[in-house]
């Protein structure tokens, strides 16, 4: 059973992000707003509830209550961002040497693959693109 779940949700999770992506690229300005409202709604959720446990745990009154919130959260915003602003080399250089490997596995694998073609097919694709190009030229200037 527990097996089972693992590969379920294994498959599912590349697709959600599958669909995420999709939906960012998509519809982004909807998409964005969206994740900014529910992570304010998330913050603003752990903000009361931290104030009213500040407030009727510690006895603290409301004004005092919401400072220490307030400059709690922005000296962890502080904290995150510093974080952030040092391992973006390093965040940098990964994403830059894993999206050159990428490529080249892409081209390689593309090259093989327009190798293997026989050249009927070749002709085909060539004629597909020039067709598509000539129709959009067409089209443009008419």
């Amino acid at each position: 059973m527990i097996k089972r779940l693992e590969q379920t949700t294994s498959k599912i999770r590349p697709l959600m992000f599958i669909v995420l992506i999709a939906a960012l690229i998509l519809i982004p300005e909807t998409m964005i707003h969206l994740v900014a409202v529910i992570a304010h709604t998330v913050y603003e959720t752990i903000a009361f509830a931290l104030e009213e446990v500040l407030i009727h745990g510690l006895g603290l009154s409301k004004f005092y209550a919401q400072m220490l919130v307030f400059y709690g959260s922005l000296a962890i915003a502080g904290i995150v961002t510093i974080m952030v602003f040092r391992r973006l080399p390093s965040l940098l250089a990964y994403t830059r040497a894993r999206a050159t490997e990428s490529y080249t596995d892409l081209r390689t694998d593309l090259i093989n693959k327009w190798n293997r073609l026989p050249n009927r097919h070749k002709v085909q694709v060539i004629l597909i693109q020039f067709v598509g190009i000539f129709s959009m030229m067409a089209l443009v200037l008419s």
